[in-house]
């Protein structure tokens, strides 16, 4: 990670400036109690994107250089760790902002048996798949399933998930801070941003085959990571859905029928028997 030392700050790259449009770096806080700020801007790549983080900023009085260094590995590392066997989804579920005196964020981050097309498979979510991970689970309430912009938690009453006869809905109680203002409630309030993800690791989940259509996955239990204010749908045809589909088509296939496990058994046995 390149540091730099200036006067006040820490600076820590997390990308080359070169990657990022000329004229569109901004400055922002991400807690002035902790003096941690951040510089984002538009990739190259993705002009009409949402802003991206390019560097952190650590207030020198309250943060040595190994500590800054640990905080954004922490932060990278815990984002790997969660995203192994996580998956995402999205649903147009009426995203609403209200003020109701408090300013809140509401809406279904996942609708109950409503089919979704995930490219080779189908998926539905049953009703009660999020009922444990409600219970014990410490979720969080982010923007684009980035976890330097939370804007709520369960364990703390800033985020409240409750499973209805709809789906999974959620109330998001987001942080009075200048960057949320205006990267999440004013889009939210314009209609530029109206939907909501969640994302999870599958705890148990079923397959159906059916005739001239494509095969159907049922998310019958899951662990919740987050839910999300998303700016694009999500829909991930993931490694792990592929492996949980694998695993179905082998219980359901005979033995018989499958030549290459078969012969790749055989083989092994055969090599066995030669070292002996």
């Amino acid at each position: 990670m390149p540091v730099d030392i200036t006067e006040n700050y820490i600076r820590i790259r997390v990308r080359d400036p070169g990657d990022f449009v000329d004229g569109s770096f901004r400055t922002v806080s991400i807690s002035d109690k902790e003096g941690i700020k951040t510089i984002m801007g538009k990739l190259k790549s993705d002009p009409n994107g949402s802003m991206v983080v390019q560097s952190y900023l650590f207030d020198k009085e309250k943060w040595t250089v190994s500590e800054a260094k640990k905080w954004v590995s922490d932060h990278k590392k815990s984002k790997l760790e969660s995203e192994v066997n996580m998956e995402k989804r999205t649903f147009d579920a009426s995203l609403e902002f209200r003020t109701d005196y408090v300013p809140k964020l509401r809406g279904h981050a996942a609708v109950f048996d409503t089919i979704g097309d995930g490219g080779w498979f189908e998926e539905q979510i049953a009703p009660g798949a999020f009922t444990n991970s409600i219970k014990k689970d410490d979720v969080r309430a982010t923007f684009n399933h980035d976890p330097n912009y939370v804007l709520g938690r369960n364990g703390t009453g800033t985020l409240s998930l409750v499973e209805d006869e709809k789906g999974l809905y959620v109330e998001i109680d987001p942080p009075d801070t200048q960057l949320v203002r205006d990267l999440v409630l004013s889009p939210v309030v314009r209609g530029d941003i109206s939907q909501m993800s969640f994302a999870f690791a599958i705890v148990r989940d079923s397959w159906e085959k059916r005739e001239d259509k494509k095969d159907l996955r049922t998310l019958e239990e899951v662990k919740l990571y987050d839910v999300s204010v998303v700016t694009y749908p999500f829909y991930e045809q993931t490694d792990v859905a592929l492996r949980s589909h694998e695993q179905w088509q082998k219980r359901m296939t005979p033995l018989k029928y499958r030549p290459f496990e078969t012969e790749l058994r055989r083989r092994k046995l055969n090599l066995k028997i030669r070292r002996r």
